[in-house]
């Protein structure tokens, strides 16, 4: 008696490496670090400035100064909390490397969606405070009202 044919096997997707995919991440996130960094040393400082040399009081337009500032306050816990979870289940969970390309892919998509949203929300709230600067209903510059990084110290060359 003959035994039934058994059908040939389905064929299956290779399993990516785990260092191929954290550093495609790495690659994939490297310009939104870079946004970051220049938006935090850069960017929010000139937005506090504009808004004060608009003449807008701070207190009144706070709210959207923390919208706008909120990634890049606390994005070294939002990567801690996303190396933290990615270690875990990485160690843990013995079958998350089938689903780990996924879950990383997600990771980069969110955390670039926020930088972008970041980088969105600066520009609106400079846009906000810009046709301000020059109006006529506002008092004349004051140099002790200015930021204390933009006041002349006595002594300086400058």
């Amino acid at each position: 008696m003959d035994s039934p044919a058994q059908p040939p096997p389905l064929p299956t997707k290779p399993v990516e490496t785990a260092f191929h995919t954290y550093v495609r991440a790495a690659g994939l996130l490297l310009p939104s670090v870079f946004f970051l960094i220049f938006s935090s040393i850069f960017l929010i400082p000139k937005l506090e400035w504009t808004w004060e040399m608009a003449g807008v009081d701070i207190y009144r337009a706070e709210w959207l100064l923390n919208a706008s500032t909120l990634f890049p306050r606390y994005y070294p816990f939002v990567i801690g909390m996303a190396v933290l979870a990615g270690f875990s289940m990485e160690h843990f969970i013995p079958k998350f490397a089938r689903r780990r390309s996924t879950v990383v892919s997600v990771v980069v998509i969110v955390i670039n969606f926020a930088m972008m949203t970041t980088l969105a929300g600066i520009a609106i709230a400079a846009l906000l405070a810009a046709p301000m600067i020059g109006k006529d209903h506002r008092a004349p510059l004051d140099a002790n009202k200015l930021p204390k990084r933009y006041q002349k110290v006595e002594g300086s060359q400058n």
